[in-house]
């Protein structure tokens, strides 16, 4: 079983608001589905608030009449002294009232964007929150997964609780340094693997903790993703199908983006989908359910490019989507070997993002003899002239580095090759006067690499380093 990881700036936001609850607090908690939404509640409400005070409720996909039932039965399994019989949102809005004024009150109203296929629930609320609750002791917490629906009903302007939200929190997916943290004990190199394939989704720890050798990875992979019953099999095709319409776009171009074709351009001309067009559909895949990202070269001036923000997705449109035919055939065994010969590449590019999560939590500190100091990091890539995977730039300095994630370790022409591409960044002569290179190798460096090294004054970390390093880091 995965412990409860990382989520302590959120817990903390919630427990001081509670403690100095005075008046009403309403906070929207959100994010997609499966991000530790109700896991995050339900230990705040163990941990800080006394049965008596605290409620819990699921609004299901009923009928107006039936949610109300519902609700009333939730309201009577967290304070068995009340005989709940709600037959309006009016009724129930002001039972809230009526027992915040009796003592402090946490409600937590789960999924409750489902409210919204009665009218009547939001317009009740504001009046009442207007009216009662927003000046009693009382916190409502609105958890919710539709992030579309979200941002209709308590985000956008015209939403019915626009200007009452008292705090929003939205949940994301944990990075490199919380899914070690969660998995700890898991040899560094699978864990890289494992975060590769199954991103930073807390629900998806559950399979990534079953792979504690690496013997067992694929077989726990098959079982997940690529059996016509596994668990994840179709999840992502789920989120899109309840966030998105038209899904076969998105589905085209997260497969062109899979398949390395990452500029505008370059993924309009693979899905057919017009330039003029394809901006839309890029913008909502990237601010909207935060499954891609746009990247722009440091020191370029080249084309941005869309990359995958989750791993999973990643994963799933590298290895699943592309090979949905095989899979409908159970041929699972040529799936494997696709997964086996292309992963070492694509966990390189998985990789690079963790060196740079590192570099960004160790950022004023010291790297050997190196003292970090940049105000943006990120990448830079040419037509012809190659790519440099990281690049910090400081006001009067600049990183540069190089990330192999080989079983070999990496011999002084990889350093050259780094160094003979600096003079193709656009960057100011101060930056140019004062650039440090880093190379970060998974298996180390020859005896000739670490000579040139020394010679060019170039700071080395292998992966054991990168372990190190992450390590000496607050738990989260």
């Amino acid at each position: 079983m995965v412990k409860f990881t990382d989520r302590k700036e959120e817990l903390e936001s919630l427990r001081q608001r509670f403690e100095n609850l005075r008046q009403g607090e309403l906070i929207i908690l959100y994010g997609r589905r499966r991000v530790g939404k109700t896991e995050l509640v339900r230990k705040f409400l163990a941990d800080n608030v006394a049965a008596a005070e605290g409620a819990y409720i699921l609004v299901d996909e009923r009928a107006p009449a039936d949610m109300l039932r519902s609700i009333s039965e939730d309201v009577s399994i967290s304070w068995p002294e009340v005989r709940a019989d709600f037959k309006s949102w009016e009724s129930f809005f002001s039972f809230l009232g009526e027992r915040a004024r009796e003592r402090k009150t946490v409600v937590v109203i789960d999924e409750f964007q489902r409210m919204h296929a009665d009218p009547r629930a939001f317009t009740r609320f504001q009046k009442l929150w207007d009216t009662k609750l927003k000046d009693a002791p009382i916190m409502v917490v609105f958890l919710g997964s539709a992030v579309g629906a979200i941002q209709r009903i308590a985000i956008s302007s015209k939403s019915p609780l626009f200007g009452r939200a008292t705090a929003r929190i939205k949940l994301r997916p944990f990075g490199y340094q919380s899914f070690r943290q969660a998995l700890a004990g898991i040899d560094e190199e699978m864990l890289m693997k494992l975060y590769a394939t199954f991103g930073g989704m807390p629900s998806y720890l559950s399979f990534a903790e079953q792979c504690t050798e690496a013997s067992k990875y694929m077989g726990v992979v098959e079982a997940a993703m690529l059996r016509k019953d596994g668990l994840l099999r179709d999840e992502p095709q789920a989120l899109l199908r309840m966030e998105l319409k038209d899904t076969g776009r998105y589905n085209s171009i997260l497969a062109a983006i899979a398949g390395g074709h990452r500029n505008p351009k370059e993924i309009s001309d693979q899905t057919g989908i017009g330039a003029g067009q394809i901006g839309f559909y890029l913008n909502k895949l990237e601010r909207y359910l935060e499954l891609i990202k746009k990247v722009t070269p440091l020191c370029g001036k080249h084309r941005p490019q869309y990359v995958f923000q989750d791993n999973f997705f990643a994963f799933w449109y590298n290895f699943v989507f592309r090979n949905l035919s095989a899979l409908e055939i159970e041929n699972y065994g040529y799936v494997k070997e696709r997964i086996g010969a292309e992963m070492p590449a694509f966990e390189g590019r998985i990789f690079e993002s963790v060196v740079r999560e590192l570099l960004a939590k160790w950022n004023g500190k010291k790297l050997g003899d190196y003292a970090l100091d940049f105000s943006e990091l990120g990448s830079w890539w040419g037509r012809k002239e190659g790519d440099v995977d990281i690049v910090g730039l400081g006001k009067k300095s600049m990183l540069v580095g190089e990330v192999k994630w080989e079983n070999a370790p990496v011999d002084a022409q990889v350093v050259a090759e780094l160094e003979n591409r600096i003079s193709f960044l656009s960057c100011t002569p101060e930056q140019r006067s004062n650039v440090r290179m880093l190379v970060v190798a998974k298996a180390g460096f020859t005896p000739s690499a670490k000579r040139y090294m020394e010679e060019k004054n170039v700071v080395g970390l292998e992966l054991k380093d990168v372990a190190r390093m992450f390590d000496s880091l607050p738990q989260k």
